[in-house]
């Protein structure tokens, strides 16, 4: 099976926290390499997850076919970027009223419109929380830090349904797989498992949480980091220096 358009070797890193820090550990916005910050997870937020109904990429022999998230099965086999074949560990699913959702916009849903990242990608509409992190240009770009109101931007919450839910894809290790067609990454932090609708399938699974060390690319998580080449795929204007 070939390789996907926009795939990057991927590999792992380490995360600097113990498993029971309650913190989430993520690269610094300064975009250095090996710089990490922590930070106290906002209680019952969303991260790292895909809308009901968002299609990810799987194989039947050499071909690829797509199936919805939330029909996903642990042991099924998943697509990645690359071209690989892994298996499903779980699917984790939480669920809110969006009409009492109290979170900061940066765990808000995001529509990536079809076709929005250049290639025809993605197929269709993809809504991730802001936090989620495509893979473009060889960088895990965070859903927020795309963002250019022409395309991708965040989800009115009357736009919602009454419940809304989302759903969180976990493998071995931190993949990059194909949702609508497009590079994205799947579970990482092990934080807010425990928000789970079905944490509690998890737990008898698998008896304890662990820790997905993040893999070993940049993460951008604010839009003044895009380089230009992004930058101008996005349509949005260039940071002036100087």
């Amino acid at each position: 099976m070939a390789a996907h358009p926009t795939a990057a070797q991927v590999g792992s890193t380490e995360q600097h926290l113990p498993e029971n820090s309650g913190l989430s550990s993520q690269r610094a916005g300064d975009g250095e390499d090996g710089t990490w910050t922590d930070s106290l997870p906002n209680p019952g937020a969303a991260n790292l997850c895909f809308a009901a109904g968002t299609r990810i990429s799987a194989p039947v022999g050499e071909i690829e076919i797509e199936i919805e998230i939330e029909t996903l099965t642990p042991g099924q086999q998943v697509l990645t970027a690359d071209g690989r074949v892994v298996p499903v560990r779980l699917v984790g699913r939480q669920s809110f009223d969006p009409r009492a959702w109290d979170v900061p916009e940066r765990l808000e849903p995001v529509c990536i419109r079809a076709g929005a990242l250049g290639h025809d990608l993605p197929r269709r509409d993809l809504v991730v929380t802001s936090d989620h992190a495509m893979l473009l240009d060889g960088m895990l770009i965070n859903a927020s830090a795309l963002m250019n109101r022409n395309g991708i931007d965040f989800v009115p919450h009357a736009e919602l349904p009454d419940c809304f839910t989302v759903y969180h894809v976990e493998f071995e290790t931190h993949e990059v797989i194909l949702a609508e067609g497009a590079a994205s990454e799947s579970f990482v932090d092990v934080v807010t498992r425990a928000h789970w609708d079905n944490f509690a399938d998890y737990l008898l699974q698998y008896g304890a949480e662990r820790l997905i060390p993040e893999m070993d690319l940049p993460r951008i998580s604010s839009q003044r980091l895009l380089p230009p080449p992004v930058r101008q795929g996005l349509g949005l204007p260039c940071v002036q220096t100087g």
